[in-house]
């Protein structure tokens, strides 16, 4: 499992704490510390090897086994999709 904790001045008043919990079967979700409930939940497809947060907290990059995804950290709407396969096709 991943985690990334957002403090509380990157997202404002509206979502003062943020988990970030990714799971080896691929799934992202947003837990609120405020409330101990996970409002956003995403599956992205296959394994996740990694998560990073933006310094404002508004984006958050994942890392799977077939590709890096950017998504909007406080909805976890995804972005842009960058596949990681070689020229080779690997």
């Amino acid at each position: 499992m991943h985690a990334v904790l957002v403090p509380p001045q990157a997202l404002g008043a509206a979502d003062v704490h943020s988990l970030y919990l990714g799971q080896a079967d691929g799934t992202l979700e947003r837990v609120s510390l405020r409330t101990a409930q996970t409002p956003e939940r995403l599956a992205l497809g296959s394994p996740l090897h990694d998560l990073r947060l933006s310094a404002d907290g508004q984006w958050l990059l994942a890392a799977t086994a077939d590709d890096l995804q950017l998504l909007q950290a406080p909805t976890l709407q995804p972005v842009r999709r960058y596949p990681t396969t070689t020229k080779e096709g690997r």
